[in-house]
């Protein structure tokens, strides 16, 4: 009895320790890619919840529950980049209005008389004109610098909201190539293959299509359609402008050929309503332009407005 008194102290204390050498792992977990283990809070979870199977499937259920589906997180991007857009949109054109004004600050001000001295009845007079052109100088002077400081951060705007676009237009990308990846497993070593050639103007309207995966996979299948058209639209330093539009809009013709190749038709709505009365056109609607006679301008204003009415 004595001995077997004395002995369970001696089992309690070996405990501590035990729990000390799980802490460790848990930590190291937790910086892995794959994710932390993570509180309500955000805070990372104690060892000792970390240690139980049934918190670890609680932690695992509860990320899978708080992820957006592909579909809504793509949407929800595409509300974002067009809201971007219009803020950047917003910003340059303040930008425009407040270079305007700087620019009227560098116009040769006329000065009365030149402020000459014998232009007035006394020194006094002189003087206090004098103190007049340097009141007006030195206000001048403050609208030009806060009109520069307005300039400044209209152009701090303009950029954050063009890069914030530009990771909303990547993460789309990643969401829809991830998707694709569930069709054709093989797609990143297909599409990203050095085999065949995607010029810069290319990948850009690659990551911009709703059907990009789709398109980067087919060019990887087809290199030499691939490098046909990068051939094509490639660019180099002493490329004139307008070198530059002939090869976007050649890109864009291209891709959108591919676009219409690889889109999902609009599935038919069927209706109980009457058929619309038909009426008589005045005939003063200008007839719509086929992919071949658009500019680049034009296709992409036209995919802007396809995705606004599609509500991308």
């Amino acid at each position: 009895m004595t001995e077997n008194a004395t002995a369970a102290p001696a089992a309690t204390e070996q405990t501590p320790a035990a729990s000390a050498e799980t802490t460790p792992s848990v930590t190291n977990e937790s910086t892995t890619p794959q994710g932390t283990l993570q509180g309500p809070d955000g805070v990372p979870g104690t060892p000792e919840a970390a240690t139980t199977g049934e918190a670890e499937a609680s932690a695992e259920a509860q990320k899978s529950s708080n992820k957006v589906p592909a579909r809504e997180r793509i949407e929800q991007l595409a509300r974002e980049r067009r809201e971007l857009a219009e803020a950047k949109r917003l910003a340059d054109q303040e930008n425009d209005n407040l270079r305007a004004r700087l620019r009227a600050f560098e116009q040769p001000q006329q000065q009365t008389a030149l402020l000459d001295p014998l232009n007035f009845n006394s020194d006094a007079e002189y003087q206090a004109a004098l103190m007049r052109e340097a009141a007006r100088t030195a206000a001048t002077e403050i609208r030009k610098e806060f009109i520069a400081e307005q300039q400044t951060q209209a152009e701090a705007r303009s950029a954050d909201a063009e890069a914030r676009a530009a990771a909303a237009r990547d993460e789309i990308w990643s969401e829809r190539a991830s998707a694709f990846k569930d069709k054709a497993p093989d797609f990143e070593t297909v599409a990203f293959s050095h085999a065949h050639k995607v010029s810069p103007v290319m990948a850009e309207l690659i990551k911009e299509s709703e059907v990009g995966p789709e398109i980067a996979y087919w060019l990887g299948k087809n290199p030499e359609q691939a490098a046909k058209i990068a051939d094509a639209t490639f660019l180099h330093e002493r490329s004139s402008i307008h070198d530059i539009i002939a090869a976007k809009q050649r890109a864009a013709l291209e891709i959108g050929r591919l676009e219409a190749r690889f889109a999902q038709p609009a599935a038919p709505r069927f209706t109980q309503a009457p058929a619309p009365v038909k009426t008589v056109s005045s005939g003063n609607a200008a007839p719509s332009k086929s992919l071949n006679e658009m500019s680049y301008d034009e296709y992409k204003a036209a995919r802007m407005a396809e995705n606004a009415r599609k509500g991308k």
